[in-house]
């Protein structure tokens, strides 16, 4: 089964950027391992720039079943946002 699209939302910094997040999921696994236990990935959450592209800190986190991240609650709040996009934390 190939990867889908589950949901979108946007980040806004503080100094007004706009950053789109989206989640992704993969029941068959992803190559990587959950950032925060270490478990196999099936879930995606993907980081892009203010022009909607994968660069410099920005890309991909992966996450298991039991700790992929509510993503609008991660868009609204900026150190879910930054523990997430730095370090796959999401508590």
């Amino acid at each position: 089964m190939a990867e889908i699209l589950i949901d979108t939302a946007v980040y806004v910094a503080p100094c007004e950027q706009k950053n789109p997040v989206e989640l992704y999921g993969n029941p068959a696994g992803y190559d990587w391992q959950c950032a925060a236990h270490g478990r196999p990935a099936t879930f995606k959450v993907l980081f892009l720039s203010p022009k909607g592209e994968v660069e410099g800190f920005f890309g991909p986190r992966y996450f298991c079943g039991e700790c992929v991240p509510d993503i609008h609650q991660v868009t609204v709040n900026q150190e879910k946002y930054l523990g997430v996009l730095y370090g796959g934390i999401h508590e």
